[in-house]
């Protein structure tokens, strides 16, 4: 899993880094988030859809997932062992945790006991880590957006026929006109939505929220602090530069710039793990 999550005008920030090779960041970002997935012990850090995931139900009220955070909405589902579907139950997050349900009524008022010790469980889960743009109706002739990329942000300006340059057509649907937003970005288009490449954000400039909504990114600033420390680890391993400190993480060998890193990221990863499982960093 590759997907990444922090960009490199993040990561040279939060670093306080210069002119590191952007190429360099590029190969540790990723390899940052992978490693991060599999000591989380999660699949996808996007937002996506688990089917009958076999979980335990602890204490007769809690189900502790293995995706998250989990999206009440639409709600998520239960079957037995058997894939008989089980009804009558809401669910709550349990506080901080971000990966555990706690079982209620079908009002969601009480406490409601599930009488099984395993349930299949189906769930949305996942941050949205891509911008995207929906095309609710066709944006006035030199109404613009703005976007960034790499930091650098730049002002496009709509057009009945005749882009050019900083310039995007506005098509004859709004779905033409989502095609044309994706061209001109390099993103993918789902009928009037666009998806902007990974690193990319857009705001609205002169166009009108009534013509274009913006879903922006959610991932929490903490979660990218975590990649940029462990990508700036291995980029001072790569430089061998001084001060270099040594750790294993949930039993994976990860390199850090000096102990007040490391233990940054040990704070800030023990909201995203079950309540039962730990995580140690020690010196190598």
């Amino acid at each position: 899993m590759n997907t990444r999550i922090a960009t490199n005008a993040e990561i040279k920030a939060i670093l306080q880094l210069g002119s590191s090779s952007d190429a360099l960041i590029d190969i540790y970002n990723d390899v940052a988030t992978g490693l991060l997935c599999e000591i989380l012990g999660v699949q996808d850090i996007a937002a996506h859809t688990v089917t009958d995931e076999r979980v335990s139900v602890m204490s007769n009220y809690e189900l502790i997932l293995n995706e998250f955070p989990v999206n009440l909405s639409p709600a998520p589902t239960l079957k037995d062992t058997l894939s008989q579907s089980i009804s009558g139950y809401s669910f709550k997050k349990e506080g901080m945790n971000r990966r555990t349900l706690r079982c209620f009524d079908s009002g969601g008022t009480y406490p409601s006991p599930l009488p099984y010790s395993e349930v299949l469980v189906t769930y949305n889960a996942g941050y949205t880590i891509q911008d995207t743009l929906k095309v609710l109706l066709q944006p006035a002739a030199d109404s613009t957006i703005t976007v960034k990329i790499a930091g650098v942000s730049t002002t496009y300006t709509f057009k009945a026929s005749g882009a050019t340059g900083d310039q995007i057509n506005i098509g004859a649907t709004v779905n033409d006109t989502a095609a044309n937003i994706a061209t001109k970005f390099s993103g993918t288009v789902d009928t009037d939505t666009v998806t902007l490449p990974l690193g990319s954000t857009v705001a609205l400039g002169t166009a009108a929220a009534t013509s274009l909504q913006i879903t922006s990114a959610t991932l929490p600033p903490l979660f990218k602090i975590m990649v940029a420390l462990i990508a700036g680890g291995a980029m001072a391993e790569k430089d061998k530069a001084s001060g270099i400190s040594s750790y294993s993480i949930g039993g994976k060998s990860v390199t850090f710039r000096n102990d007040e890193e490391a233990t940054a990221v040990q704070t800030a990863i023990k909201n995203y793990l079950p309540s039962f499982k730990k995580v140690k960093i020690i010196a190598a």
